[in-house]
């Protein structure tokens, strides 16, 4: 399923926290289940968090859980590389992605603003 404000799910005013979104995914559950019985969870990346939340906030709805690409921790926002990610998405958010046809063209802007290596390939 698309979590809320992502993929083809609607965008609400609802804080989005892991907590609502593990909420969401046990009402979406119980709806197409039509009961609380156990299911095998497979969350990806923010779907992974989402899925240890409920697995942790209702055990009982989960048989089984598949976690990838994520990891069950905080991230310190105090690290470098934290940082590195939250100026890469700031200029990304710059780009003005008209003038982007083909990889390349993207590839052109992010070495402009320093983000990505000219040597990297594209």
């Amino acid at each position: 399923m698309s979590l809320r404000n992502h993929g083809a799910s609607p965008n609400t005013d609802v804080p989005m926290t892991i907590e609502n979104l593990a909420a969401d995914v046990a009402a979406t559950l119980l709806e197409v289940v039509g009961s609380d019985a156990p299911v095998h969870l497979v969350g990806h990346s923010l779907g992974g968090k989402v899925a240890m939340a409920l697995a942790l906030a209702q055990p009982h709805a989960v048989k089984r859980m598949v976690v990838a690409d994520i990891s069950p921790v905080m991230y310190d926002k105090q690290n470098t590389q934290w940082q590195e990610v939250v100026d890469i998405c700031a200029a990304v958010d710059e780009l003005d992605l008209s003038a982007i046809e083909r990889r390349a063209d993207g590839h052109a802007l992010l070495t402009a603003r320093g983000i990505v290596s000219a040597r990297a390939t594209v």
